[in-house]
């Protein structure tokens, strides 16, 4: 007996899970990166009836003789789980990526290394649904490359048509001596034309007077492969942009090759940048973060970075500061509040991320929100000042098979205190040598108080407005003496609870004979102490003087049985709530740790007034003594004393 993999199934889930239209790009830019390519092409089939890309690199070709682990690169291409390379030393190591490309009607795969003469291909219709691990995929050979993409693409309209000009048998053996080319026709993505064409930024049209250089640039495809791809490789860090220190070019050095970029724009080739696009830095004058009247206007900048050996692997911490208004303005493409441009967020693109061998992936700014960190740079998880700031941890981090989010080693390298010092210790070097970043840590602090202050007194005005209108009575605290007020709790005041309770009780043991009926004694309890954790109060019976004989007593707002209750029945001697639901005999009241009991009425005092629980015991079925006496205190003040409740009416 053998256990069964199914490998179209597996196929489709991966192929379909994915958070963004463009990963396949991705991971197509990451396996040219891998293949050491100097040269990549971009070539987007538009159409309804097209709706694919061709994608190619002159990097070292799909391999079919040598075998890495028990397969070629080639085979690996087609397979799950198979993979020819190793984590950390090539970008995509799982070799499931590429996999993406299968979300489409008709794939095709043409491919020469160094020791070839003819280069090979191999198509697949419906690849999704068709290939299976038992299906052949033995390439053919032409000398015509040209010939089998023309073929190949024959099903397509004239749109295609420059695209196949292009791409003539000289192209071929001028730019693809070796290298790899896919192509993908019918590929099934939402949002096609706006996420891979290349003249699709939502913002700008040519009909506005826009040029396709401006179009291009403000596209979803171009600004994701610079912010998302091992093209926008974060270690990429220029004196351009601010980076100038020794450090920063150690950092550089750890970044791949540059390699050109070309999109097929309207009949001819535009380029995409290399490195992550970190905002050019400025020789203007501007106001620092504790002189700028409003921050969310400011232009401030400081850059910083640092390399970094943890568990003998090299990271990286790269921190680039630039106020809010100044990536408004310069971050042109980027969709902000109330307008769409080229699809990609400027939020997005702020606050702190992790980097896998440059690459820009997941947000991570609970790194603030542990302790190590939470003391000086928890304000740095505010939204207030992730505006300002792009903090990136690079590093050989490993990700889970989408590669959208980290795998579990990953995580435990983020959770090692010694990783987090590293971290912090690189932040309190920034602060204490850029007065940009400092005074940014400042100036958030303070705006961060300023509001916590005033929320809290605006809270403590509400308050103060409402208790005109709320329920009271009055009370002689003395025997004979003057009458004063008492204010009736509000929902989720129980401190108003134990203060009212506690009040009264003193005031029964003091002199019982003010009790109207001398069997409500037995309600009052006088709270000897009060606990911050588990039940709120130890209480002595009034009746009972003896210590050892203090009940667990709870105070609650409100009590019955649709409320699960917070603390163990069979610990709770006596619930002390303002007011009680209504309740019948045998109804059930359920508590947190999976205990139950049944209501039982007493034959003297209606249940609004107080009412036991009995029966208590677990799901599991083990049984607990004993009885839970509920009350209600409003109830038992109108019945104890001669008092009179009373809510004023409305104003107005």
């Amino acid at each position: 007996m053998k256990p069964k993999i199914d490998f179209a199934h597996v196929l489709k889930e991966l192929v379909v899970n994915r958070k963004d239209p463009c990963e396949v790009v991705r991971e197509l830019i990451s396996n040219s990166y891998d293949a050491l390519a100097s040269e990549m092409w971009y070539l987007p089939l538009l159409g309804t009836n097209n709706q694919g890309f061709i994608f190619a690199d002159n990097g070292s070709g799909l391999d079919t003789k040598t075998k890495v682990r028990g397969i070629t690169p080639y085979e690996a291409f087609f397979s799950i789980g198979k993979s020819t390379k190793t984590f950390g030393k090539s970008i995509g190591y799982k070799c499931q990526g590429s996999k993406l490309c299968f979300a489409s009607k008709r794939f095709l795969v043409i491919s020469r290394c160094a020791f070839e003469r003819k280069w090979r291909f191999h198509a697949i219709e419906n690849p999704r649904d068709n290939l299976t691990e038992a299906s052949k995929v033995v390439p053919r050979s032409t000398e015509s490359p040209a010939k089998e993409l023309s073929r190949f693409l024959s099903y397509c309209d004239d749109r295609v048509s420059s695209v196949v000009s292009e791409l003539s048998d000289e192209w071929f053996h001028e730019n693809l001596k070796t290298g790899t080319m896919i192509v993908v026709v019918g590929y099934n993505a939402n949002r096609f034309d706006e996420c891979f064409n290349p003249q699709s930024g939502r913002g700008k049209r040519a009909d506005r007077g826009n040029s396709p250089e401006e179009l291009f640039e403000s596209s979803y495809i171009y600004n994701y492969i610079r912010f998302n791809t091992k093209h926008g490789d974060v270690q990429h860090l220029e004196e351009s942009a601010g980076f100038s220190s020794h450090s920063s070019g150690v950092i550089r050095k750890q970044s791949a090759k540059p390699a050109r970029l070309n999109i097929w724009v309207k009949d001819k080739y535009m380029h995409v940048p290399f490195g992550f696009p970190y905002l050019r830095w400025s020789t203007e004058d501007v106001l620092t973060p504790a002189k700028v009247a409003k921050i969310s206007d400011a232009r401030f900048q400081c850059r910083a970075s640092m390399p970094v050996q943890h568990e003998n692997q090299y990271f990286s911490f790269i921190l680039s500061v630039d106020g809010n208004g100044r990536r408004l303005k310069q971050y042109s493409s980027l969709d902000r509040r109330g307008k769409a441009l080229s699809g990609i967020r400027l939020t997005d693109q702020c606050g702190t991320f992790i980097a896998s061998q440059g690459i820009k992936g997941t947000p991570y700014n609970q790194l603030f929100n542990n302790p190590v960190m939470e003391d000086r740079y928890g304000c740095l998880a505010k939204s207030e000042a992730q505006d300002h700031f792009t903090l990136i941890i690079n590093g050989p981090f490993p990700l889970v098979t989408s590669r959208n989010d980290l795998a579990e080693d990953a995580g435990r390298i983020l959770e090692d205190q010694s990783f987090l010092t590293k971290i912090r210790d690189f932040l309190e070097e920034v602060r204490l040598e850029q007065p940009v970043f400092r005074e940014l840590l400042d100036r958030v602090q303070k705006n961060q108080n300023e509001r916590s202050l005033d929320k809290q007194r605006q809270l403590n005005d509400d308050n103060r407005s409402k208790l005109v209108s709320c329920e009271r009575f009055f009370f002689s605290v003395v025997e004979g003496g003057p009458e004063i007020s008492f204010w009736s709790p509000d929902y989720g005041q129980e401190a108003g609870v134990v203060a009212l309770y506690s009040t009264f009780s003193a005031i029964v043991q003091s002199t019982p004979n003010r009790v109207r009926e001398e069997g409500l004694l037995r309600f009052w309890m006088r709270p000897l102490a009060h606990y911050a954790r588990g039940v709120d109060a130890l209480a002595q019976p009034i009746t009972d003087s003896s210590p050892e004989n203090a009940k667990l007593l709870e105070f609650k707002y409100s009590f019955g049985p649709g409320k699960e209750y917070n603390h163990p029945l069979c610990d709770t001697d006596v619930i002390v709530a303002w007011e009680l639901d209504h309740v019948e005999n045998d109804m059930t009241v359920t508590d947190e740790f999976r205990l139950f009991a049944s209501v039982r009425l007493l034959q003297d005092f209606e249940p609004k007034l107080a009412y036991y629980l009995v029966n208590r015991q677990s799901f599991f079925g083990r049984a607990y003594p004993g009885t839970t006496l509920v009350i209600s205190l409003r109830e038992l003040i109108q019945r104890s004393f001669d008092v009179q409740l009373v809510t004023p009416p409305s104003e107005g």
